[in-house]
């Protein structure tokens, strides 16, 4: 609301582009994987996919498809290394770089690690 108060006009625009990213899902059940980041002098050491281990792994336990976006194409071979495949790139918010879909579909179950 606060943001809708203060800036009308870019909070439609704002909020406009969230809506039309709900298009872009995958249309069957999944998990939206959203707001993964890592402070860039500690990039490529490892972070990212300890952050994303544990939530990768109970949905491959679960069977569950993840998706993401990115707005950031030094992320894409990242998230291919983790088992993400490109869907499409996409400009939801007005004047804004593009964004990247990518999901992930389950791999076999297994048991969780403790």
């Amino acid at each position: 609301m606060i943001v809708r108060v203060l800036f009308p006009d870019r909070s439609r625009k704002l909020f406009g582009g969230f809506s039309a990213t709900v298009s872009l899902h995958p249309k069957v059940p999944h998990w939206y994987l959203a707001f993964v980041g890592v402070e860039p002098r500690q990039q490529a050491k490892g972070v990212g996919r300890q952050l994303l281990a544990p939530v990768l792994e109970l949905a491959d336990h679960h069977g569950a498809v993840c998706y993401l976006e990115t707005p950031f194409p030094g992320t894409l071979d990242f998230y291919r290394r983790l088992g993400f495949v490109l869907e499409i790139e996409a400009r939801p918010f007005e004047n804004a770089p593009p964004i990247w879909t990518m999901t992930r579909q389950p791999s076999p179950p297994r048991a969780l690690t403790q």
